[in-house]
């Protein structure tokens, strides 16, 4: 199928390990993932260097990837890889479809390399996103569980009572 609008972008739910990268054993990032989608997790840590994690129960995990070349000032690029071709579109022209695709009510981390660290357009909703890279980690708890850890530079908060953080 060819893309020819942003509503054109097969952008669905997926199994949160899959969309993370996280459902083979790697002792490193997978830097030339490029997947995309949502899911939701029972839990998951962001973590940051010189701050204690915070966790975020029960969220809806928004995971795109970040062009390369960031040409969009104040914005970021977002490049979409499909089997047929490859396309870039700008997070603020993609975020309404994003949010229309996933369930209303719990938070949203959005997994996503923020090299400018630009601010997702208002929602509404908590969102958790990161300025910088962020790269995904599956921690053991115990000898039978894990937990998804999300490590950034920074991590802020739009939404909710607070505004950004």
């Amino acid at each position: 199928m060819t893309i020819r609008r942003i509503a054109d972008i097969p952008f669905g739910r997926r199994e949160l390990l899959e969309l993370l990268a996280l459902s083979h054993d790697r002792r490193t990032p997978d830097l030339d993932y490029a997947g995309f989608g949502w899911a939701l997790a029972p839990r998951v840590v962001l973590d940051m260097a010189g701050a204690l994690p915070r966790e975020v129960i029960a969220p809806i995990v928004i995971a795109l990837h970040s062009a390369d070349e960031q040409v969009t000032a104040g914005d970021v690029d977002l490049l979409f890889e499909t089997d047929e071709q490859s396309i870039i579109v700008p997070l603020s022209g993609f975020w309404p479809h994003a949010l229309a695709a996933v369930p209303a009510g719990p938070d949203i981390v959005l997994a996503l390399c923020n090299p400018a660290g630009a601010r997702p357009p208002g929602t509404g909703r908590i969102v958790h996103y990161a300025t910088g890279d962020v790269i995904s980690w599956l921690d053991p708890v115990g000898s039978t569980a894990w937990s998804v850890r999300l490590s950034a530079p920074v991590w802020r908060t739009l939404g909710g009572t607070h505004g950004p953080r």
